[in-house]
């Protein structure tokens, strides 16, 4: 008998070791993601395929491992790594790549075989990531497979739990909250420690009103409901999750958007305009965008951004009075996604706070092949605009508004609206007349404010009950506010 080289046997373990950190989130953070089902992906398959010959004495078999193709799961493996080994000791090991490569050699008289991987986790800024504390998830999970011949398909080792990315708007009142101690079934994974489930403890966060925030909460496969509590303005109530997707809160409790929450802002004039027109370059296109001039605001920068994506858009052209190119694409590119980008500048349209105005705020314009300089694309202010004029020829006035809120399709300063209180009209001295602008919500009639009255012989009347409409204007008298024809 001829003597054979060393190959040991072989084994085959998967361990993923992940991170995440629920303290990274602020109160009102925000990230744009879509709200649907993650599901734990496949990570890594591997095989033995049968050498050549028929003698098992001296046949040698191979282990060989790649790692699936890359997903968009919020959790990636920073390094997969297997070894092989069997009763008989070690056979080999190495580190898993994109493809398929050899881990080990075995004998074909080595069986059985008992499979393991080990796949490590270094994802420490999964945002969203909530259920497992404030200092990260560091976790081992194992999978154990046995071969007892060389297989023709792979075993394929998957992450073992899903992800519902779960967003609460903070509509009615604010929100704080988080779910009922839950426990995620790992099978057919175990943790190093050998428990087949792992526990979460998910916070929701504190969302202040017209913010929201997103999380992404771990469950076990083929979770339908999750259940805890909260506290909703100054009640607490008990909430539950039916699955990923946007959640509202209304002064009573938290229920899931409907479509009509999802488009439920305002909206205003349009501030920039964008259109497509032949390039001077052959089969291009050129992306043309301009300003539009909107009563009582100015901006004092407009900026555009090019791509899908605000976060990964490239910088365009900064509009200024003229028209502006801001790309030049072949027409297979369009539609086209432009971000205008605009900070205010002063005066101050009243009602907007201080902290808000300083802050840009960004309106995405979808540029079609129709678009033209005739029948632009438009972006809207996410607030409206309403001029008030005020003749004040019996006495000097003022009116302190009603609190209330204007919803915003966008994100500004961290806030899905614009929240108006303590704010009040200019002051307008007796015998003059003033237009002056505030901000509302484009679906209301009207708003509400206590009007003040001094004239100049010094007499003083408050607490004026004032309805104001939209372009509308007020004469002032020693004690009385009337409409205006």
């Amino acid at each position: 008998m001829r003597p054979r080289s060393s190959v040991l046997p072989a084994s085959l373990l998967v361990t993923l070791i992940a991170c995440g950190d629920e303290a990274q989130q602020s109160e009102d953070f925000t990230e744009s993601k879509k709200l649907t089902l993650k599901e734990g992906p496949e990570l890594v398959t591997c095989r033995v395929e049968k050498g050549t010959g028929d003698d098992v004495f001296f046949r040698v078999d191979r282990v060989l491992c790649k790692l699936a193709p890359k997903n968009d799961f919020p959790l990636q493996p920073s390094s997969v790594h297997v070894a092989v080994a069997s009763a008989k000791g070690h056979a080999g090991d190495a580190e898993v790549g994109a493809d398929e490569s050899e881990i080990a050699k075995v004998y074909g008289d080595s069986y059985p075989l008992d499979v393991e991987i080990s796949a490590t986790y270094s994802e420490t800024e999964a945002a969203g990531l909530v259920g497992f504390g404030n200092s990260g998830f560091f976790k081992t999970f194992q999978s154990r497979h046995g071969f007892v011949a060389p297989t023709a398909e792979p075993v394929s080792v998957r992450f073992p739990f899903d992800l519902w990315p779960v967003e609460i708007r903070a509509k009615a009142a604010s929100f704080s909250g988080g779910l009922d101690p839950f426990s995620i079934d790992l099978s057919p994974m175990k943790t190093s420690s050998g428990e087949g489930s792992l526990g979460v403890e998910a916070r929701l966060g504190t969302i202040s009103q017209g913010a929201k925030r997103y999380s992404l909460v771990p469950v076990t496969r083929g979770t339908k409901t999750l259940s805890g509590k909260a506290k909703i303005g100054d009640k607490e109530v008990a909430i539950t999750l039916t699955g990923p997707g946007a959640y509202i809160v209304e002064n009573d409790g938290l229920r899931g958007a409907t479509q009509a929450d999802l488009e439920d802002f305002s909206g205003g004039p349009a501030f920039a305009s964008c259109w497509t027109a032949p390039s001077a370059e052959a089969d291009m296109v050129d992306v043309i965008c301009r300003r539009d001039e909107v009563a009582g605001l100015s901006i004092a920068k407009l900026e555009t951004l090019v791509g899908d994506e605000e976060a990964t858009a490239v910088a365009g052209a900064v509009l200024e009075a003229s028209e502006a190119t801001v790309a030049t694409v072949a027409a297979s590119q369009l539609p086209l996604t432009i971000w205008a980008r605009a900070t205010l500048a002063k005066p101050e349209i009243v009602g907007i706070p201080e902290w808000q105005a300083a802050l840009p705020f960004t309106v995405p314009v979808v540029v079609a092949a129709e678009a033209s300089a005739t029948t632009p694309v438009a972006a809207t202010l996410p607030f409206d605009v309403w001029p008030i004029t005020v003749d004040a020829a019996g006495g000097s006035f003022l009116c302190d508004l009603d609190a209330y809120s204007v919803p915003l399709g966008v994100e500004w300063g961290a806030a899905s609206l614009i929240k108006v209180e303590g704010q009040s009209t200019p002051y307008v001295n007796e015998g003059e007349t003033t237009t002056f602008y505030v901000v509302a919500d484009s679906r209301v009639e009207s708003l509400a404010c206590k009007g003040l009255i001094v004239t100049n012989s010094g007499e003083v009347t408050e607490g004026i009950d004032v309805t104001l409409v939209r372009g509308g204007t007020y004469e002032i008298g020693q004690k009385t506010v009337q409409p205006g024809g």
